[in-house]
């Protein structure tokens, strides 16, 4: 009796953590905080995609034990694990730097090296 009813629990605990849900997700940038249109929302468990609308918003279906890959033109790439969020899921992205950026930022660094030595 008590192997079937740690089976009945284990088979409630594994359907509940796998049970789909929907959630809606919101994307924006780090600096402005606006929201990010045309931002691609991939589930990494079966590489399901979503585009975000101009409010930077997309609804999707997946598990809590899932995790999502955020993706933007211009944008550094995020996961976000699935597992701990309630159902409205919030995105930050933080732009890329631009070129001219990283070039100060070579040269700081080669600056640097120089005056060490």
């Amino acid at each position: 009796m008590k192997k079937l009813i740690f089976f009945f629990v284990f088979i409630v605990c594994f359907v509940a953590l796998h049970a789909q849900k929907n959630y809606a997700v919101k994307v924006s940038d780090s600096k402005t905080g606006e929201a990010i249109a045309g931002a691609t929302i991939k589930i990494k468990s079966n590489n399901q995609t979503v585009i975000t609308s101009t409010g930077g918003t997309a609804v999707l279906q997946t598990s809590s034990d899932d995790s999502l890959v955020v993706t933007a033109k211009d944008y550094i790439s995020q996961e976000v694990i699935m597992l701990g969020q309630g159902t409205a899921v919030s995105v930050v992205l933080a732009p890329k730097p631009k070129e001219k950026e990283k070039e100060k930022e070579k040269v700081k660094a080669v600056t640097r090296s120089k005056n060490k030595n």
